[in-house]
């Protein structure tokens, strides 16, 4: 079986005005059974504008269909499917034309899944512009990918990208709608930096060095594969102008990521250099997240913590540097009001309150900074958080449970207590031999900050316990 998506963007006022999308597929469905599938709003991002009815074939001519609500398969989703009122024949065809979203007045900040428009083209997430093949027999869906890009109405050197490859013609055997849908897609007029199937692209001007960080990104990608294990495959980063301020950030997908950023936004080499390789440790260690906020603490946690070391133990970082990334992230941890909520109790709110979207990054880095110090010293050093995490990326989407028992079967040690009292809110004192014992730590008072937003600050909170890390001296030479 295949999935042949053909992508045909559309060129106006210097971007990407529309786009064209034709989805083919030689699966026979059967009347009542669904077709085509979408996201219609995940995490109150919503599949782009459709112009009209999205057109249905096959080699009889045109198939009726009903647009039918569907169970959704992820938290703070919605879908639909498109039920044929009759059995098909030969090859089905979608066809339909859809336009950027438009962010509306006020906006702010939120993953960058939507696919938006900028001076020079547009990108965004597979997720909202593309219709996949349902899974209707509740087994991963196998299908032979193809996509397709015809760029004929775009300038001349404009180019199609996709996660797994920057041609014009893709074809990939054997794979699933994750490759499909939780991926980059951009298109139009694009700089780039690029070793390889590494690369690193953006529209316009950046407000910052364009190819010193897309060297970054191909250093640090190439430090990670090997620190992770990784069989090989492409990389690529696209990088966002939004027009909304205060967007600073990152959305990681397959194989790829987009960093954003705004007008007016002063940005710091060192915090680019820490938000491009949490992003990018995103592509390695993940943990099943269903319900809501039962693995965040594991992804964001690790994505924070091994960014902050790949960082420093590679010397792209100072000591100094890292000092105040930890004391950053953490900061925001003991000042977060939510702190002693539940994983679970943060997952239900982390749509309605930015707070519990932002503590189980930093929860799992202290959390997982401790565990390291502890695998450390019970191994006499032997074994440490990365050949824990490395255990665990054997396992397809693993869960707490995997979790604990690999601690036992691998590192043999009970993890379940420290978990179970991280997981149930409890709160994290820094163990003196994280992040390498590089740093001394002392006890503070910190001022809670009630603040939505990481770029804005609360000072009318109370006094409560906090920690800051400094560097010790004679670790300079690190």
């Amino acid at each position: 079986m295949f999935l042949h998506v053909t992508l045909t963007p559309e060129w106006k006022n210097d971007t990407i005005s529309a786009m064209s999308v034709r989805i083919q597929t030689d699966r026979t469905v059967q009347k009542g059974q669904a077709a085509f599938a979408r996201i219609t709003e995940y995490v109150k991002i919503p599949f782009c504008p459709i112009e009209g009815r999205p057109k249905l074939t096959d080699d009889r001519g045109i198939v009726p269909y009903d647009a039918c609500d569907a169970q959704q398969d992820r938290s703070f989703s919605t879908r639909e499917e498109l039920i044929v009122c009759r059995d098909t024949e030969g090859s089905l065809s979608l066809s339909y034309r859809i336009l950027p979203r438009l962010q509306p007045p006020g906006y702010r900040s939120s993953p960058y899944l939507d696919f938006v428009a900028e001076k020079g083209g547009a990108s965004g997430s597979g997720e909202t512009i593309l219709f996949s093949l349902p899974d209707i027999t509740n087994d991963t869906l196998k299908f032979d990918f193809i996509l397709d890009w015809d760029l004929a109405g775009l300038p001349a050197g404009a180019r199609g990208l996709y996660a797994y490859s920057a041609a014009d013609h893709f074809e990939m055997p054997e794979t699933d709608d994750r490759h499909v849908l939780q991926a980059l897609y951009a298109c139009g007029c694009m700089h780039s930096y690029e070793e390889g199937d590494i690369g690193f692209y953006w529209f316009d001007q950046l407000p910052f060095d364009g190819e010193k960080s897309g060297r970054l990104i191909v250093t640090m990608f190439r430090i990670m594969q090997k620190a992770f294990h990784d069989q090989g495959g492409p990389y690529r980063v696209m990088t966002r102008h939004n027009g909304f301020p205060g967007s600073g950030g990152g959305t990681a997908y397959n194989r790829s990521y987009i960093y954003s950023y705004c007008d007016g936004q002063v940005i710091r080499e060192k915090d680019l250099r820490s938000l491009m390789s949490h992003e990018m440790v995103h592509n390695w260690p993940c943990m099943k997240d269903e319900p809501a906020g039962l693995g965040t603490w594991y992804g964001e946690g690790c994505a924070e913590y091994f960014s902050t070391m790949i960082l420093l133990e590679n010397n792209l970082s100072t000591l100094d540097e890292i000092a105040d990334d930890i004391n950053e992230k953490a900061g925001s941890y003991y000042k977060n009001p939510l702190i002693n909520l539940s994983n679970l109790e943060l997952g239900k709110i982390y749509w309605q309150d930015l707070r519990a979207q932002r503590l189980p990054y930093h929860r799992g880095m202290l959390y997982l900074s401790n565990l390291d110090a502890q695998i450390k010293r019970f191994s006499r050093g032997k074994k440490c958080l990365l050949d824990l995490s490395n255990e665990l990326m054997k396992i397809p989407e693993p869960t707490p449970d995997d979790f604990i028992r690999v601690g036992k079967e691998f590192l043999h040690m009970d993890l379940e207590p420290g978990y179970r009292a991280m997981c149930n809110g409890g709160f994290i004192e820094p163990d003196p031999d994280a992040f390498d014992g590089l740093f001394t730590v002392k006890r503070i008072k910190v001022r809670q900050d009630n603040s939505q937003h990481r770029w804005e600050h609360d000072q009318s909170g109370p006094l409560v316990d906090g920690f800051i890390w400094e560097p010790k001296r004679d670790a300079d030479s690190f």
